[in-house]
């Protein structure tokens, strides 16, 4: 991640989107020696909006993971070959 005042922001605008989008070089932006912003590509702005989405869903979304695993751990749920049946899916 680098940190660039506005001014060279402004500067190096379409360089620095391009590095965003193709490389998810983040970039700080100040104003007056100040944090004021972030440029980050699209793709990682839909990654971040997809997790916030999934944590917010709140305590039961860890509940039910929580019990998944007791299942699993306790030999319950499905086997590969019984998931393979049931949805289709052939082997490679």
């Amino acid at each position: 991640m680098q940190t660039l005042p506005i001014s060279a922001v402004k500067a190096r605008l379409s360089e620095l989107v391009d590095s965003a989008s193709h490389t998810r070089e983040e970039v700080a932006i100040t104003v007056n020696g100040s944090p004021a912003a972030m440029l980050i590509g699209i793709d990682e702005w839909e990654e971040l909006q997809e997790r916030l989405h999934w944590l917010s869903t709140g305590d039961d979304l860890v509940a039910r993971l929580a019990e998944a695993r007791r299942e699993v751990e306790s030999g319950g749920g499905l086997g590969e070959d019984e998931i393979r049946a049931r949805f289709g899916v052939p082997r490679r």
